[in-house]
């Protein structure tokens, strides 16, 4: 257990270096409370899911449950921070518009929030890393995480149906995941996939369909597209099938491999 947290404060470490790269030196922190409604889906939900963290944490804490708030911080960090939001919003820092600059906002928001959020529980890192992070120049700034005020919930954060649209785009991958990993054992290890989902109702379709790019992203694949069933019959001559999947008796997941003609 000591090793596994131990690698753990490297892979916290090396989440706040990946961030400071994508900030750069010139970057100014947001003054303002940041507002979701304006900005992409990724950072709709991990402010969505720190709100629900935060929460439940000093309510955990305010009930002496001190594990309960520890695996509650730690689960934000590795599952949904680290796992998820890093890898979804990578493509935002290849574009020079207004989705860069979320992500960049919301970046910092998590990190800064995060940090005072963890202190409690590993206080010599979290300095360390707090230290690092850019200030405000518009507000001055405390000499320590130490003294900073602890988190509370910020009720505008809150979108449970980003969070559920969210839940399903995370299914989608894990199970593309699964087909590509399942796949690769019989190819090259890194060779890029495409695959797409046929929907067997319009609902289900207009749930998945905005989120083909996070998707995409999270499952590493070449591209992914969704469809109603019986829109697929043109694939049918430009892709190899390797592998179905049914998921939910909506969602028919199907892998391929690029045809060379394609």
């Amino acid at each position: 257990m000591v090793v596994g947290y131990r690698q753990w404060c490297n892979k916290l470490w090396n989440a706040v270096r990946f961030a400071m790269m994508k900030l750069g030196d010139g970057y100014t922190p947001p003054v303002q409370t940041l507002r979701p409604e304006t900005m992409t889906f990724s950072c709709q939900w991990i402010l969505s899911v720190l709100n629900k963290t935060i929460s439940n944490t000093v309510d955990s804490l305010n009930a002496f449950e001190l594990l309960d708030a520890a695996n509650t911080v730690y689960a934000w960090w590795q599952y949904q921070f680290c796992d998820v939001f890093i890898e979804a919003i990578k493509p935002s820092f290849a574009a020079d518009n207004q989705s860069r600059i979320h992500a960049q906002d919301a970046l910092w928001v998590c990190l800064e929030t995060g940090l005072r959020l963890l202190h409690p529980f590993m206080p010599y890192i979290t300095e360390e890393l707090w230290q690092r992070l850019p200030s405000s120049q518009d507000s001055e700034r405390k000499a320590s995480i130490m003294i900073c005020d602890y988190p509370s919930s910020i009720e505008m954060w809150t979108n449970e149906k980003v969070e559920t649209e969210m839940d399903m785009v995370l299914a989608t991958v894990k199970t593309l995941r699964a087909l590509r990993a399942a796949e690769s054992l019989k190819r090259q290890r890194n060779e890029k996939f495409h695959a797409f989902a046929l929907s067997g109702n319009a609902l289900t379709l207009g749930i998945v369909k905005p989120h083909e790019l996070e998707i995409r992203t999270l499952a590493n694949l070449s591209s992914f597209e969704v469809m109603l069933r019986g829109e697929d019959k043109a694939f049918v001559v430009c892709w190899e099938e390797i592998e179905i999947w049914i998921s939910y008796n909506v969602l028919y997941f199907i892998l391929c491999k690029l045809c060379p003609s394609f």
